[in-house]
């Protein structure tokens, strides 16, 4: 094959590459049958870049035109050896027969035609990550099909199962002795058994460096073992739904000074008695950069104050708080909040932290003067959130527009700010832009604002407003959808969409000024550079003329 032909056929491998970039995998599937050039480029690209197990097996087999996709016939062993060559190229995996997925599951025979064809060997060589979401009933635990895709070189394992995961846990390290992320979900199972098999796992994992579990998996044993381990950098339990507390399986829990050397990420779903049992002493967990815990109930002022001077005095060196109040007391919504700037007293005299978290389902009753006094104590802050997700009405917004020019004075750093702020008064004396407000405004590296759920009365004062605060690039946020959902119980439907409306046409004005007031920037730089110049140009004349004058003087 001389240049110009091996150019050629280098320019075709190209363009079909950059083709199969925009099809659909059915599309890629269907180019692959066309003809044997098109076909290994076809198959290299479908197994580099999907990781749908279901999607790999769709390659294999016969599928029906039923809006399940399955196959005709079930998997042969015929079908998987065609696979077997173009196994080295998978890196990720993922199966999913939970009811929110698309596709129908694997059957048990499909599994075991599989496990036939590569009986000694692994089937993905190379496989970098795997995550598997299994729906089994009591009787049969399809998660073992999990064991027979690791890998010495696995590095990450995500497995959820709605019915428990005996003798597969214990057999992990065995088969993937490297990992380094495990995530684990049983969120009906809290028997022994699958703690102490977890238990097993963990002591076998060496190199484990997160790890991730719902809530009734956590154990005495379990939070034991862990704070033993040397690698461990994260550690975070997290249930998808409030149903998942369980009980505290941690009352007989001590930690010594010298628990979790290495932790630096530590997320917890904890009751306020037990916080103390976590941090027993002053200074521990040394190397821990970000706390958020979740309180499983909702707490009075007293306690919670009591809870910041604790860790105030355990952890001074956490950069990340963050505290939520929310997510398993949210029916306490209408609850009046007693929380006020005395509650983080113990945090604003001990801590410096660069991003604060605190969510409370009640509006919290913070003034401008109280967020400027935590400002003050906290110029460092670059993320800074109250009351995410309090679905505050107009009347208990308490917080005005004028604590933005505070926060931009006393941070500079800031990058994004969540506030409930009251919309209702006009933010600048001028109904018009007539002329650009003094307040400070915020830095080229702030990103995003998100001022609440108040209704705007004046879009364009309000827009003219952040413009002239707010770097170009910035974000307008508000609260999530799921607040105006609880809103329209209680209000008209034309209130919110009212709100809607405004919420729009602030946004459209905030880009218009925004780009308007970039531009006559651009305009005044330009100037400013061209007198700069004339100036300098000025001087360099008056230095020659006074070199002149000298020499005259000497001369005579």
């Amino acid at each position: 094959m001389n240049a110009s032909a091996r150019e050629t056929v280098w320019r075709r491998h190209d363009v079909v590459d950059a083709i199969f970039k925009f099809c659909s995998i059915n599309d890629v599937s269907a180019c692959a049958q066309v003809s044997k050039f098109v076909h290994t480029r076809a198959i290299k690209y479908l197994y580099r870049d999907i990781n749908g197990l279901e999607d790999i097996l769709h390659l294999l087999a016969p599928m029906s035109g039923s809006k399940e996709r399955w196959f005709i016939h079930p998997l042969m062993p015929s079908n998987w050896e065609k696979f077997i060559p173009y196994a080295q190229l998978v890196r990720h995996i993922r199966y999913d027969e939970t009811p929110s997925s698309c596709y129908a599951p694997i059957d048990d025979d499909s599994f075991n035609e599989i496990a036939v064809t590569c009986p000694e060997r692994p089937i993905f060589p190379v496989l970098e990550s795997a995550h598997f979401s299994w729906n089994t009933h009591e009787g049969s635990s399809r998660a073992r099909y999990s064991l027979m895709f690791l890998n010495k070189k696995l590095k990450t394992l995500s497995l959820a199962s709605d019915y428990g995961l005996e003798y597969v846990l214990r057999s992990i390290p065995r088969a993937s002795p490297r990992l380094e992320w495990v995530k684990v979900r049983c969120p009906g199972v809290s028997d022994s058994e699958t703690r102490s098999e977890l238990v097993a796992m963990i002591d076998g994992l060496s190199h484990l460096q997160s790890l991730t579990l719902s809530t009734p998996l956590f154990s005495t044993e379990l939070i034991s073992s862990l704070s033993r381990h040397s690698k461990l950098v994260s550690l975070c339990q997290d249930s998808e739904t409030t149903q998942e507390q369980g009980d505290d399986c941690t009352r007989d829990l001590k930690l010594s000074d010298s628990a979790f050397k290495s932790l630096r990420d530590l997320r917890l779903e904890i009751h306020l008695d037990a916080i103390a049992r976590w941090f027993p002493s002053a200074n521990v967990m040394p190397s821990l950069v970000t706390l958020h815990l979740e309180l499983r109930a909702a707490e009075a002022q007293s306690g919670i104050k009591d809870c910041f001077a604790l860790l105030a005095k355990a952890i001074p060196h956490v950069v990340e708080l963050k505290f939520d109040l929310y997510k398993h007391a949210s029916s306490t919504a209408n609850r009046v909040c007693d929380i006020s700037l005395n509650t983080f007293e113990p945090l604003l005299s001990r801590m410096a932290p660069s991003t604060f978290f605190f969510d409370h389902p009640a509006p919290l009753p913070l003034t401008d003067s109280d967020v400027e006094k935590l400002a003050i104590a906290w110029p460092s802050l670059k993320n800074l959130s109250l009351g995410h997700s309090s679905a505050a009405g107009d009347t208990r917004c308490v917080l005005t527009l004028n604590v933005l020019s505070a926060l931009a004075r006393h941070c500079p750093n800031l990058q994004t700010l969540h506030l409930n702020i009251n919309l209702c008064f006009s933010p600048y004396r001028h109904r018009l832009p007539a002329e650009v407000p003094d307040d400070v405004p915020f830095s080229r590296s702030f990103v995003r604002l998100n001022l609440g759920y108040s209704l705007i009365q004046d879009t364009q004062s309000l827009a003219w407003f952040l413009s002239c605060i707010l770097p170009e690039s910035s974000e307008l946020n508000r609260w999530p959808e799921i607040i105006e959902k609880s809103n329209r119980d209680a209000k008209p439907q034309w209130f919110s969409d009212a709100r809607e409306r405004r919420w729009i046409d602030l946004v459209s004005w905030f880009e218009a000024y925004s780009k308007s007031r970039n531009r006559q920037d651009s305009r005044m730089k330009r100037a400013l550079d061209a007198a700069l110049s004339e100036l300098n140009e000025v001087k360099r004349e008056n230095a020659k003329l006074r070199l002149k004058i000298d020499r005259l003087r000497k001369a005579n």
